[in-house]
């Protein structure tokens, strides 16, 4: 299915696209909506997937040895990706690195979890704002966060916040709360960072979260400041 589909960055070897919240990274027999790779007119490899209901920057080779070149970069942390997440309550401390094996909770369970078996996984955050929704009749509490994963479990951010009891806000599968008209969990890839194998350039890539999560921040600002 084609779609209009931003492109941050792009060259003879890879495309980075901004990939809105809603739409898979590929196509999937159970998946009949937007896809990524199907919304391009021309062929690319997934080698870091993004979920359907985070939006943000995704990579895509073009080719098989660039595959190759950045499917090895990925495996070794030469690409640092970092993401930026507004999660239920105040985190302690503000920065922190959390290092807890995630595995699928149970066989044809789309969720998954902390377990001792699982594969490795570690993600390395920093609180970057901090609100007070003092409008609620209990007043809820929020910390905007930089998340960088060091590995790349399905769904890590947002298992590893979980299990720290700080679900990423709107992130219902994993404990969150219903909040406002946010129908998408807050969760953005905003930066991708690394020296470009071909090139041997510096790449620094960025993206602003889209308008709907912007909002949930400008209010919560509005909120503080009264």
């Amino acid at each position: 299915m084609k779609s209009i589909l931003p492109i941050i960055y792009q060259d003879e070897f890879i495309v980075v696209v901004d990939k809105p919240a809603g739409m898979a990274a590929e196509p999937a027999p159970s998946w009949k909506e937007a896809d990524v790779v199907s919304s391009l007119s021309f062929p690319t490899y997934v080698v870091s997937r993004l979920d359907v209901g985070t939006s943000g920057l995704m990579l895509l080779p073009k080719t098989k040895p660039s595959y190759q070149a950045f499917k090895s970069l990925y495996q070794t942390r030469q690409i640092t990706k970092i993401y930026t997440a507004l999660v239920e309550g105040w985190m302690k401390p503000k920065s922190a690195l959390i290092d807890a094996p995630i595995g699928r909770r149970k066989a044809k369970d789309m969720r998954f979890g902390i377990i001792n078996n699982g594969r490795p996984a570690i993600t390395q955050y920093q609180v970057i704002d901090r609100f007070l929704d003092k409008d609620s009749n209990s007043p809820l509490k929020f910390d905007l966060v930089q998340a960088q994963p060091q590995t790349g479990r399905t769904h890590q951010i947002r298992v590893h916040f979980s299990a720290i009891k700080h679900p990423v806000v709107g992130d219902q599968m994993y404990g969150a709360r219903s909040f406002l008209d946010l129908n998408r969990y807050w969760l953005h890839a905003s930066e991708l960072h690394f020296l470009h194998p071909f090139s041997q350039s510096q790449i620094d890539l960025f993206s602003t979260p889209p308008i709907q999560l912007q909002k949930i921040i400008s209010a919560l600002q509005k909120i503080n400041e009264t």
